[in-house]
């Protein structure tokens, strides 16, 4: 599959994109992250490895992209390991001090990551949002589920529209 080696492959069943998620050991115990999609998102995956190298290049906190490419079950790529706690099962362990503090830097990370540019020739902010809010809405209205006060927040979006206009892309 890759240049590495691995002698491990532990399936990660956790997340909510559709590619396959691995944590693979090679012979010196170094743990790293494998992603195999399928080899029809060829450009999307490269495109979407190539934008997690910008991002690592600002020295944000990541899995650093280390290898990319295609194999028998599909495209992959290979990316540092970082050993942690899902935050989606331990952030009721955390004090809201902690809560506020790491929301605080992650915003901050996501701010640097702003910097980059979206690629030329990328519809417009504006005109995607609203398409985008547009199914939301509609979405909701064919739901036959409804919260109570529902419509004071489709209200808010459509008065609040304009506030796109003029909007750069970013990643």
């Amino acid at each position: 599959m890759a240049q590495h080696e691995f002698i491990t492959k532990q399936l990660i069943d956790k997340g909510w994109s559709e590619d396959k998620k691995y944590c693979v050991t090679d012979e010196q115990g170094n743990k790293f992250l494998l992603r195999v999609s399928p080899i029809e998102q060829y450009d999307r995956k490269k495109s979407e490895y190539e934008l997690m190298s910008q991002v690592a290049a600002l020295g944000v906190p990541m899995c650093i992209p280390l290898e990319f490419g295609t194999s028998d079950e599909g495209v992959y790529s290979i990316q540092t390991w970082i050993d942690g706690v899902d935050v989606e099962e331990d952030v009721h362990n955390l004090t809201c001090e902690e809560q506020y503090s790491y929301g605080f830097e992650a915003g901050k990370i996501l701010k640097e990551i702003h910097k980059i540019p979206a690629p030329q020739g990328i519809e417009d902010w504006e005109i995607y949002f609203n398409r985008k809010a547009d199914h939301k809405i509609k979405m909701y209205e064919e739901c036959p589920i409804k919260y109570e006060n529902g419509q004071a927040f489709i209200d808010y979006i459509n008065a609040h529209r304009y506030l796109l206009g003029g909007c750069p892309r970013t990643y």
